[in-house]
């Protein structure tokens, strides 16, 4: 998700209290928690105007193909039944469609032939 803030306008909606440097430098490179920067500037001192252009991103088949990546490079870790459900889950989420079932079947290659069966060996 990307938020494009360039359009919304900042304005004070009241007073702002006096803020000393020491405690400016203290937000800036202590603590990153929010809380303690609205104690001292709550948002209600604000007006804001304007919009956001909010855009979101499918990133389904770059993290599925990742997920896959890491489940081949891992396969020492799982059995073979869970191994063979994970590749076949995750490539029917790759193609939105969990009705399809896969089969999965290496390519062998003996004196450039493919072998798929006891009877193509040479």
């Amino acid at each position: 998700m990307d938020v494009d803030q360039r359009f919304i306008d900042v304005y004070p909606a009241k007073q702002l209290p006096k803020i000393d440097s020491n405690a400016i430098q203290t937000l800036l490179t202590g603590n990153p928690n929010i809380s303690s920067r609205l104690k001292l500037l709550p948002l209600d001192y604000f007006r804001f105007e304007g919009i956001s252009i909010i855009t979101l991103v499918d990133v389904i088949a770059e993290f599925t193909l990742e997920h896959i990546k890491t489940i081949i490079i891992e396969k020492h870790n799982w059995d073979k039944n869970k191994f063979y459900k994970q590749i076949t889950d995750s490539l029917r989420i790759l193609i939105a469609n969990p009705r399809i079932d896969f089969g999965l079947l290496p390519l062998l290659e003996v004196i450039s032939k493919l072998i798929f069966g006891k009877n193509d060996f040479p």
